[in-house]
């Protein structure tokens, strides 16, 4: 009888399922940088405009973001997953990388992509 893996329960973990524990640190630092990014600027950002904000070179902000679609297949940017964690209020991010890595997905199973957080944090 094969085990059944258990399903990704924090965005740290749905992460990790396709990059690994250690670049999805790196993946969840980056979603975290593009909400700091884009609530300093007042509006969704392009991939040119986050590399601005934070004065990286855009071959850096291209492979932070080649590494964030790995880890999430069906996104191209971390806005989307930036506005879900918005709607948890202002300054998600005040935990920093540790926190915002523990947040518990709701996920689509189907399309295997994130659809919602629940309301706590994974201790």
């Amino acid at each position: 009888m094969a085990l059944r893996r258990r399903q990704p329960r924090t965005l740290q973990e749905f992460a990790a399922k396709n990059v690994g524990a250690i670049k999805s640190a790196r993946v969840i630092a980056f979603v975290l940088s593009w909400g700091i990014a884009a609530e300093a600027v007042g509006h969704p950002l392009t991939l040119e405009e986050y590399a601005d904000w934070w004065k990286d070179s855009r071959s850096t902000a291209f492979r932070e973001q080649a590494l964030f679609r790995e880890a999430f297949p069906g996104e191209k940017t971390p806005q989307r997953i930036v506005e879900l964690l918005s709607e948890r209020g202002t300054k998600w991010y005040r935990g920093g990388v540790k926190s915002v890595a523990r947040f518990i997905v709701s996920v689509d199973r189907a399309k295997e992509n994130i659809v919602g957080f629940e309301s706590g944090v994974e201790a």
